[in-house]
């Protein structure tokens, strides 16, 4: 029996190559070609829960049926691609930490935007120039 390829919709496809980083959640692999695979093996099923990117080598394994080579099957593949996606979210919240300690120092964001909402006395008001952790007082 033929299945029905359904296209993934353009803003699925993003979101599935976003989460993983365009990366094989196999092999992890940076640069390689790579492929939105669906899990269940029904190209109609566009679910993003249902999608995973696999490079070709690693999508060709989802394809090996019997024989003594063990296929990577739905309930692994799924594994892989949470576990990837947990590391590829937490790399990009570290980034970001890092980021803004580089900009703020080591105080935390809250810190920060509860200094700058500080009312002011009288006619000072201070400005955080550019590449500068410590405000300045205007006369």
């Amino acid at each position: 029996m033929t299945k029905i390829r359904t296209p993934i919709p353009a803003d699925i496809a993003a979101e599935v190559m976003f989460n993983s980083d365009s990366t094989c959640c196999i092999c992890q692999e940076r640069g390689k070609v790579v492929q939105i695979h669906h899990i269940d093996e029904d190209p109609s099923n566009n679910s993003i829960d249902n999608l995973s990117v696999l490079c070709l080598h690693c999508h060709n394994d989802t394809q090996v049926k019997g024989g003594f080579g063990r296929k990577l099957n739905a309930p692994l593949v799924l594994k892989y691609r949470d576990e990837w996606i947990s590391r590829v979210t937490l790399r990009r919240d570290l980034a970001d930490e890092r980021a803004v300690n580089r900009q703020v120092g080591s105080s935390s964001i809250s810190e920060v935007i509860e200094v700058e909402q500080k009312p002011t006395t009288h006619h000072e008001e201070l400005i955080f120039p550019r590449n500068n952790r410590h405000p300045v007082k205007l006369p």
